[in-house]
């Protein structure tokens, strides 16, 4: 007998997956419009902050302001390369926090303290029309202070000359302290 075929059996194929059926789109809420902006406001100009230039001219302008002498401008003096600098010896120069004094250590022959010191100082920066000086004298020595040098410069080359010239230094001790 002759062995029949076998009918090969078809497979089975897996059954197919059920599709989900779509969800229903929802309809979306309409965006609100957008509101219209507002316009900017324009802010008022704000200054810089004062550089050092501009509050050095603010001083100068108050300082002419306030000054009741007609503001003049003297030429620079003229150097003579041979010739030397008018000393301030013995007073020193010294640079401070806030700007320059003038110095005087040995207060010589003289018998005078910082405080007759100071009263000469004070006539000798009037007669010269020197401004924004102080005083700090004590009795073994002399201090005047000024914002730059060239001030403290001629009150020192002023109080030099009278160093140097005894005679001349007793005169304005006896002036300057009968006058206060």
């Amino acid at each position: 007998m002759a062995k029949a075929k076998a009918k090969a059996k078809p497979k089975k194929q897996p059954a197919a997956k059920a599709k989900p059926k779509p969800k229903k789109k929802l309809a979306a809420k309409p965006k609100p419009k957008a509101k219209p902006k507002a316009k900017a406001k324009a802010k008022p100009a704000r200054r810089a902050a004062p550089t050092a230039s501009s509050k050095r001219r603010a001083q100068i302008a108050d300082a002419v302001a306030n000054n009741p002498a007609p503001a003049r401008v003297a030429a620079p003096p003229v150097l003579d390369v041979g010739a030397a600098p008018p000393s301030i010896a013995p007073f020193t120069i010294d640079e401070t926090r806030t700007g320059f004094a003038l110095v005087l250590v040995e207060l010589g022959p003289h018998a005078a303290d910082g405080y007759a010191w100071e009263a000469v100082a004070r006539r000798v920066a009037a007669a010269a029309r020197l401004r924004n000086l102080t005083y700090d004298p004590d009795q073994g020595m002399f201090c005047a202070y000024a914002p730059d040098q060239l001030t403290l410069g001629t009150l020192g080359r002023g109080l030099a000359e009278l160093y140097r010239a005894p005679d001349a230094l007793v005169a304005a001790l006896a002036a300057a302290t009968t006058n206060e």
